[in-house]
């Protein structure tokens, strides 16, 4: 007697995973109630009345239409083979771009959950009621999972329309579904682990950002580790060990096992940031990030009369000293006003260490030719060099964009706006001196990517009709 393989009744034990996952959420309301409380419930109805989610989810399906209808195949007669290949490579570049979408999205739902209460000077507020840090913490973190989940669910019945050409495997495609819902509850939840540490909404989102692009790198450096980071490797992991595969065998074991250690590694992340964050909630209710590091002081002697001393601290100077005034009062404003030593010597310290690197590789593609297996080095030479421009890259785009999103914002919290607004001057000149002042915040950057650009391009190794 021949059994079906479980890839034929894949599609029935999907809808039945579903129609109980459905059951089960109706059943136990009541629990799920008593788990998030009210916060739930208002922070849903809050974010759901947000016009911005409801436009990117528009956007991100138009957007999606669009691609598939520039990229459908225009020759007169297509094969099976044809429409079955395009129908896989579409699937695969979708769930690639679904998941950087989402990953994208997920520190900017999430890192502004309990920064938000702070800025708005309603978080004591919140704590004075009879709300428990758990029902807050899992209200305002479960609210937000659902408008990601619409952003997962949204385009499937897009691409359900591919499997009329064929060539999809549905274990695939919802292996990497699954994998994109893991990571952003993980990395959800380091957001809102960051929304708790931090005062305002930008470091959040920026300190979510940075710490999770430098984790990924760090994985992508060991193979072993990288399909467990982040959902574009996981995907091209799966495919690669689907495509070893016979016909005769079926993707769904090799699928569920790789999604299982996938979501356990994500789960208990996830849980771990949840459980920080509830510990944490009450104790920094009126600290920040930076108020854990202990503020510098120096010792100042005071000479008394009677030969007695007077030894006192001060606290040291964290702003950096402001330079004369050359250029627009308003320019000047925006280049050098609220720069920190701390951050001067970070940044600083960072880019001398990528400037030298970029020099020394620089100086090294002149004699790559010296080399016997030049074939091997150059390949080599060129993927650290696109390492370093993708940091650099990511690092200015970080930089300038957190820098112009907070610019206006920034005025409003300092209550200088009005102030700003009632000056002489258009503020066609106020929106070009904050942009002005973002690049200028961050021109190492540019002169480390303008000279990695410079020395590949004089060394041949890089061309720019490639």
């Amino acid at each position: 007697m021949n059994w079906p393989q479980p890839s034929e009744f894949a599609p029935l034990l999907l809808a039945l995973a579903i129609v109980l996952a459905t059951a089960s959420f109706f059943l136990l309301r009541r629990l799920w109630g008593r788990l998030v409380g009210p916060v739930f419930v208002y922070e849903a109805d809050r974010v759901a009345r947000k016009g911005r989610v409801f436009l990117v989810r528009v956007l991100f399906a138009a957007a999606i239409l669009i691609v598939l209808y520039a990229v459908f195949p225009t020759a007169e007669h297509l094969d099976d083979r044809v429409m079955n290949r395009f129908a896989l490579d579409f699937s695969n570049a979708f769930s690639i771009a679904q998941a950087a979408v989402v990953l994208f999205l997920t520190p900017i739902y999430f890192a502004g959950a309990v920064s938000d209460e702070k800025e708005k000077r309603s978080f004591d507020f919140l704590l004075s009621t009879r709300l428990t840090s758990r029902e807050i913490v899992f209200g305002k973190f479960a609210s937000r999972v659902f408008p990601l989940l619409g952003m997962v669910l949204l385009p499937l019945p897009i691409l359900a329309i591919t499997q009329l050409w064929g060539g999809i495997d549905l274990p695939r495609l919802l292996a990497g579904s699954a994998a994109t819902i893991l990571s952003a509850l993980s990395l959800g939840a380091f957001a809102m682990f960051c929304s708790t540490l931090a005062r305002r909404t930008l470091p959040a989102i920026g300190t979510t950002y940075g710490i999770a692009i430098f984790v990924v790198a760090i994985t992508l450096a060991v193979p072993p580790l990288d399909s467990f980071s982040n959902p574009i490797s996981f995907q091209l992991s799966v495919n690669d060990k689907l495509d070893l595969l016979d016909e005769a065998e079926s993707a769904t074991p090799v699928v569920i096992q790789a999604v299982a250690e996938y979501a356990i590694v994500h789960v208990v992340t996830a849980g771990a940031f949840l459980l920080f964050s509830l510990l944490l909630l009450r104790r920094m209710a009126g600290r920040g990030l930076f108020s854990l590091i202990p503020r510098p002081t120096m010792a100042v002697t005071y000479q008394l009369g009677g030969g007695k001393t007077l030894v006192v601290r001060r606290p040291v100077r964290t702003h950096m000293p402001l330079p004369g005034m050359r250029t627009s009062p308003l320019l000047w404003k925006e280049r050098h006003v609220g720069a920190t030593v701390l951050g001067g010597t970070f940044h600083d310290v960072a880019w001398l260490t990528l400037g030298t690197a970029v020099v020394v590789l620089g100086v090294f593609a002149f004699y790559l030719d010296h080399f016997a297996n030049e074939k091997i080095v150059a390949h080599w030479f060129v993927t650290i060099l696109r390492g370093l421009l993708a940091v650099c890259a990511i690092y200015l785009m970080l930089g300038v964009g957190l820098n112009l999103a907070g610019s206006v914002s920034r005025e409003r919290e300092q209550q200088t706006l009005d102030s700003l607004l009632s000056m002489p001057i258009s503020r066609l000149e106020i929106l070009r001196a904050k942009w002005f002042g973002a690049f200028y915040r961050q021109r190492r950057a540019l002169i480390v990517v303008g000279l990695a650009l410079a020395f590949t391009l004089l060394g041949g190794r890089v061309h720019l009709d490639a």
